[in-house]
């Protein structure tokens, strides 16, 4: 009976164990269909990520040629507008075109310094000299001399006063009226300002103080003494001297180019 039992119990644990082996694969067969799924949707993202990975890429590389292109564009060279002189007296900045000159020696007199400095436009025409005197002194009839005292609005009356009582106590007739003018633009050399007034170029004789000096005109050049600057000459080579007498002949088409130049002069170091 007990031999009956057991073969029993064993047919049943057998029968289960028959049943249940199907569903082990079935399980393992969706275990591998999974796993491929997977694996595929890996190599999907590795595809899409390389992809996106290139395209990053190319970005970068376009990104790159245009900032090259760029640079490059910027990187041209401009040609250069002006060019620095520099003398053993004056130093000043003038257009690419332009010329500036000293001059150091006088030989007929035995004068050495600055006998001239001088600003030679594109076509080779003086625009502006500083020039050293032969002689110093008033070479003609100081009354007949003096002609209209033209004066800007920040003139010194200390010096048309000046002006009136010399030609009162040493002269005959009327000393010129005062006759007030306007002006268009004002520049500087070597810190004395220079007025253009219709054309004309006035430069005041004093530096530093709240008047504009210069306003007379005459039938002689006038000078100046430019001894605070530092130039200066020697006479016959030992006389020293600070006067200059200063020229100006631009074209109007000179006009800014000048007025930009001489702001720019200081004395060479």
């Amino acid at each position: 009976m007990l031999i009956v039992i057991l073969a029993l119990q064993r047919r049943k644990k057998r029968r289960s164990i028959l049943q249940s082996e199907p569903d082990s694969e079935t399980d393992n067969n969706e275990t591998e269909v999974n796993e491929e799924e997977a694996t595929n949707e890996t190599e999907d993202s590795e595809k899409g990520s390389t992809t996106s990975t290139a395209t990053a890429s190319t970005a970068t590389a376009n990104t790159s040629n245009n900032t090259t292109t760029s640079s490059n564009t910027s990187e041209q060279p401009v040609a250069p507008t002006t060019k620095t002189f520099v003398g053993d007296y004056i130093t000043i900045t003038i257009p690419t075109a332009w010329n500036a000159e000293e001059i150091h020696e006088r030989p007929t007199y035995g004068d050495v310094g600055l006998i001239e400095f001088n600003l030679y436009n594109a076509a080779g025409t003086k625009v502006f000299g500083l020039y050293a005197p032969e002689a110093l002194g008033w070479g003609g009839n100081e009354c007949s001399d003096f002609g209209t005292y033209k004066a800007f609005s920040d003139y010194n009356p200390a010096s048309y006063q000046s002006y009136v009582d010399f030609f009162t106590a040493s002269c005959t007739g009327e000393p010129a009226a005062l006759e007030f003018i306007s002006y268009q633009t004002e520049t500087s050399f070597l810190g004395y300002r220079i007025r253009r007034t219709s054309g004309v170029y006035r430069m005041d004789s004093i530096k530093g103080d709240q008047y504009f000096s210069e306003g007379r005109e005459s039938g002689l050049p006038i000078t100046y003494n430019l001894q605070s600057t530092g130039i200066s000459y020697f006479l016959g080579g030992t006389y020293k001297e600070y006067i200059y007498t200063i020229t100006f002949n631009p074209t109007a088409s000179d006009y800014t180019q000048l007025e930009t130049a001489l702001a720019t002069a200081v004395i060479s170091q």
